[in-house]
Order: structure tokens, then C-alpha cells, then sequence
């Protein structure tokens, strides 16, 4: 998968490094929808397949991913860390491509983070003060993939 996109030794290692992790996104999904199974996200380590399906507090992150035919994705539900009272967040997309993205409340519906990016290849942050349970939703005709921690 990594012969589909060839960069010149000029560009950015982060721009590289995060071309070769949309690809390979792109091979693990195209791979499933190939073979006619779900797109999941592989559990977190020491979870299960059923942890990703929204159990609360069995998460310490969880991630969703887009295609250019799948615009639109969500992740599942985590909860906010039980100390802190946070969730960190992290995107990436190929450049130039319009990504927007925001993290929601799944009890009241609550937007409390949320952004867009255009020429750039991600970003990352925290959202304090959190002490319910939310997803992060994103829409890009493009590979991108946004991910919540709450460890």
C-alpha cells in the first residue's frame, strides 16, 4: 500500500508519516470492506472487540476513521477521565482537504470542543472539565481519523 503514494525525500517526515498512516487506514478498511465485514477499529490494548462497541469505562480511547466514500464518522462513547476530569483528542488527514470535527456530550448534546483544519495534516488537545461521556464526530471527504484518551 505504501507504493500508492511516493513522496519526494523533500516533504515534511510528519506530512510523510501521516500520508503512510492514512494509507494503511485505507488497506485495513478497504481490506474489510473487501471481504464483506464490518470497518472496525481495533480494540485498545487489553480490550476486546465488544469494548469498542460503547461499554463505559472499559475505554481508555477509542477511534473512527473516513473515506473518501464514508465522509462522515463517530467515535465510540468514553467516558472522561475519572481524576482529571478530561479527554484528550487527536486528528490527522491528508493536506488540503477540509476536515471538520467536534466532541459532544452523548447526554445532553453538548458541543464542547470543536474545529476544522484545512492545510494542515492534524492537531491534538484537551478539553477539561468533563465529567460525563462524549464522542467526537468528524466529516471529510478524505482519509482522517480522530481518536479520544482518556488515560
Amino acid at each position: 500500500m505504501t507504493n500508492i503514494i511516493k513522496m519526494s525525500h523533500r516533504g515534511s517526515s510528519k506530512m510523510r508519516k501521516a500520508l503512510f498512516v492514512s494509507s494503511v487506514a485505507l488497506a485495513a478498511i478497504t481490506g474489510q470492506l473487501l471481504a464483506g465485514t464490518p470497518a472496525v477499529a481495533a480494540p485498545p490494548s487489553g480490550g476486546s472487540p465488544s469494548s469498542q462497541q460503547g461499554e463505559i469505562g472499559t475505554l481508555d480511547s477509542t477511534k473512527c476513521s473516513t473515506i473518501p466514500i464514508n465522509s462522515v464518522c463517530t467515535t465510540g462513547i468514553l467516558a472522561a477521565n475519572p481524576t482529571g476530569h478530561w479527554i484528550d483528542y487527536t486528528y490527522s488527514k491528508v493536506p488540503f482537504s477540509q476536515l471538520d470535527w467536534e466532541i459532544k456530550d452523548v447526554a445532553n448534546g453538548a458541543i464542547v470542543a470543536r474545529g476544522n483544519s484545512w492545510a494542515g495534516v492534524g492537531g491534538s488537545g484537551r478539553v477539561n472539565g468533563l465529567y460525563g461521556r462524549y464522542q467526537m464526530k468528524m466529516r471529510c471527504v478524505c482519509l482522517s481519523t480522530g481518536t479520544l484518551f482518556n488515560r
